[in-house]
């Protein structure tokens, strides 16, 4: 009776071992589920349980505060990078990914830091150069952002053309503003070369055309970027009505089949 006791107390124990297992396996598969609410629910079952190591708690907190991000919850993922740093302060990503979170609250100031100290841990890190000159450019600090998207080319030539093509993009929207329109349609030019799908680049390189009263290269440009992308229509419809109005080719039913709603006549307008 004692032996048979002992052997169903085994059993019980290995079941509940066998139950905790599986419970931490699917904490773990949740916290790296591509649905944010999923990720949330697993990386905070599996930091309350507390077993794993500083090093992988930071994961954990990280992976947690990318799901709050995507979101849009900015202050809790700030909190989880905010623990995340602390227990691994040497992971230049989670500074980028908290710089990227208080970009998204508009504290451009207190992104660049976390940039900064990026840069200052791996110098080679493009992404922090990258994100870094989007933050210069939102404060109209136009030549420090062409300088990182500058060093974020040089950066990328090996491995990430793609990468390029976007440093490229931005670098052009930065000369665009500075009134520096060959070379943002040069730069335009070269993140096409480099992704022919670049949808929001033909966009960008139309309304460089547009400012430069190009407007048959203006209304090419923005019928691509309308045609790869019927979504872009709202944006890209309305001036490319105003191009063609511009241009003397009138705004018949043509231009009006590629204005987005706001280029609609309203009651006033029909004359």
């Amino acid at each position: 009776m004692i032996r048979r006791s002992a052997f169903c107390t085994c059993l019980f124990f290995g079941a509940t071992l066998a139950a905790m297992g599986q419970s931490r396996q699917e904490n773990l598969n949740k916290c790296q589920s591509g649905d944010s609410d999923t990720k949330i629910v697993g990386c905070t079952a599996l930091i309350q349980a507390g077993e794993d190591t500083p090093e992988n708690r930071s994961i954990i907190y990280g992976d947690r505060g990318t799901a709050y991000y995507n979101k849009g919850d900015y202050d809790l993922a700030i909190q989880d990078y905010d623990r995340a740093i602390r227990l691994h302060p040497n992971d230049t990503s989670l500074y980028v990914a908290r710089g990227d979170a208080y970009k998204k609250k508009s504290d451009y100031d207190r992104a660049i830091q976390d940039f900064n100290e990026a840069i200052q841990l791996n110098s080679n890190y493009e992404r922090a150069y990258y994100d870094r000159g989007s933050d210069y450019i939102d404060k109209d600090d136009y030549d420090r952002a062409i300088q990182d998207f500058d060093e974020a080319i040089h950066l990328n030539d090996a491995n990430a053309y793609n990468n390029r093509g976007v440093a490229y993009l931005k670098r052009g929207g930065a000369h665009e503003r500075k009134d520096d329109y060959r070379r943002a349609i040069h730069d335009y030019n070269e993140a096409i070369r480099l992704n022919s799908n670049y949808t929001i680049a033909y966009g960008n390189r139309a309304d460089t055309y547009f400012a430069q009263s190009n407007l048959t290269a203006a209304i090419a440009d923005y019928e691509h970027t309308i045609s790869a992308a019927p979504s872009s229509r709202t944006a890209a419809g309305p001036r490319r009505c105003a191009a063609a109005r511009a241009s003397g080719s009138g705004r018949g039913p043509v231009e009006m089949a590629w204005a987005g709603p706001e280029a609609r006549p309203g009651p006033d307008d029909s004359q």
